[in-house]
């Protein structure tokens, strides 16, 4: 399941680009219906419906349930041939809710993530150890 993980984010690219897509950071840390290395930035519909408590938000935090249109769905986004490359981010800064609500930032070390494009759907192509654990982003011997 994927899950937002988090709002108003900023990536900073290798040479001082910044990019601040509109959405919402996605991510499914079991990698059953998503990728795990993957996290997708982009709109959502919001609904009504309660899901199931997740240790991300914290035992008291309600999360509702979402819609998402994924361009070409799980195949195309391993295939990252069919997105543009906008280089290698060296940082992450995002707002996450729930009980862990605050604004967070991570630098990431070697090998560093990719962010790809495809319309106004981005992918943050994580690479080497780091993993999106409850957490947040979370390196090698973190």
């Amino acid at each position: 399941m994927l899950i937002a993980k988090g709002s108003r984010i900023h990536l900073y690219l290798e040479g001082g680009r910044k990019v601040s897509p509109a959405g919402f950071l996605l991510h499914d840390e079991s990698g059953r219906d998503f990728p795990a290395k993957r996290c997708l930035i982009t709109s959502i519909s919001k609904t009504k419906t309660p899901l199931r408590k997740t240790k991300w938000f914290g035992p008291k935090y309600q999360p509702l349930e979402a819609t998402v249109d994924i361009p070409g769905a799980r195949g195309v986004l391993i295939r990252t041939s069919s997105w543009d490359d906008l280089g290698t981010v060296s940082k992450i800064e995002y707002d996450r809710v729930g009980e862990h609500a605050a604004a967070y930032t991570h630098k990431f070390v070697d090998p560093k993530p990719i962010l790809l494009r495809r319309g106004r759907v981005y992918c943050l192509a994580l690479r080497g150890a780091t993993k999106f654990s409850w957490r947040g982003f979370v390196e090698r011997g973190q």
